[in-house]
């Protein structure tokens, strides 16, 4: 349901500029239902019929595409190499992931994944071999907007309305879904170099080696991009009255902080915040492990790891912040109460959060086989 030309033609100069310059992409059914203001004024909506992807029991329409493929080449009786690709790639079809009978508004969405392999095996001596393995992952969601650009989106209540059971549209993005957001996604990659070595000497099994780990991640998501503006807070009724006035209950939108955190002030005019950030993890571990036969049937394995995780940080430090305990920083009332939330590069920490270096994992095991 949209309202008729002769409901904006009726309503103040805010809410006609408010639908002029959109095209209505949908075919009328002939079918009328209104909503009485409390002025007495009549709101009348005409129902429409559009086409568009959906899913109505088989799946979310999509065109897609899934291959996996893998070289192997015997280099020598001492070098193996193998490499593997992997594609998983759908496109969703426009109106699968938002919809309107409005033109420009209906969207889809995409996934575009891979993942690329490279490992080689090498037998240094006749008791030393190695294994190298570099691997990149890209994982890819995409949810776009569509021919039009970002701009607020009306709605009549706080929730998604019907009329007769047919739900009512105003223009723009997510006429249906009030508090959801797009744009949405963007690539992370995970690159990873592996390293190990086997070393076997007498009783003695050696087994040592690391893994880098290269996190980029960059993501866009648009919570409030497309500010929601509704019509009222209380009944249908006051949403019509406010439609004919021009007049809003509640505007929300998303709004740049200028570095203010809550309880500090705004310079006016707010504009609108950086939607996308560019994460980037570096994170790592070495580990040694020895298997050594003590009597017969009887092995044990002594071992130990390191993890580093490092905090998380954006392209531009400055877009991050965080809570700080105050005083030495340990978690108690007195440094709860003076700690405060800062930019991520002028906090003690001087990032985030500060990074966890005492991650040492030692094992130990043993394998009895009473039959030996």
């Amino acid at each position: 349901m949209v309202p008729t030309a002769a409901s904006i033609a009726a309503a103040s100069p805010a809410t006609r500029a408010f639908f002029g310059g959109y095209t209505l992409a949908a075919t009328s059914t002939g079918r009328t239902q209104s909503i009485t203001a409390t002025s007495g004024r009549v709101l009348t909506f005409d129902e429409v019929q559009y086409n568009f992807a959906a899913d109505t029991g088989a799946g979310t329409p999509e065109d897609g595409v899934q291959s996996a493929n893998r070289v192997d080449w015997n280099v020598s009786d001492r070098l193996q190499i193998f490499g593997v690709f992997a594609l998983d790639k759908h496109t969703f079809l426009l109106g699968s992931n938002a919809s309107s009978p409005y033109a420009g508004f209906s969207t889809g969405a995409l996934t575009d994944n891979y993942n690329i392999q490279v490992a080689g095996t090498y037998q240094l001596t006749n008791n030393f071999v190695g294994v190298s393995r570099f691997t990149l992952n890209r994982l890819l969601e995409d949810q776009p907007l569509g021919d039009q650009p970002a701009g607020p989106t009306l709605y009549l209540r706080q929730s998604a309305q019907r009329l007769g059971g047919t739900r009512i549209a105003f223009p723009r993005y997510l006429p249906f879904s009030p508090g959801s957001a797009i744009p949405f996604g963007g690539p992370q990659k995970v690159y990873n170099f592996a390293q190990e070595f086997n070393y076997n000497v007498g009783d003695h099994s050696l087994k040592f080696g690391g893994q880098y780990y290269k996190i980029k991640d960059d993501r866009v998501f648009g919570a409030y991009q497309n500010a929601v503006e509704t019509l009222s807070l209380s009944t249908n009724a006051a949403g019509a009255e406010n439609f004919f006035n021009g007049t809003l209950d509640l505007f929300e939108a998303a709004g740049n902080p200028q570095g203010r955190f809550p309880g500090q002030t705004l310079t006016l005019p707010v504009k609108s915040p950086e939607f996308g950030r560019n994460n980037r993890y570096s994170e790592f571990n070495v580990y040694a492990q020895d298997s050594f036969r003590l009597f017969p049937g009887f092995t044990a394995n002594l071992g130990l790891r390191y993890e580093y995780f490092g905090p998380q940080r954006n392209a531009d430090p400055n877009l991050d912040s965080n809570f700080y305990f105050g005083g030495d920083e340990s978690v108690t009332p007195a440094n709860i109460r003076s700690g405060s939330v800062q930019i991520a590069p002028n906090s003690p920490a001087g990032e985030l959060w500060r990074p966890d270096k005492n991650n040492f994992a030692p094992s130990v095991g043993f394998a009895y086989d009473i039959c030996d």
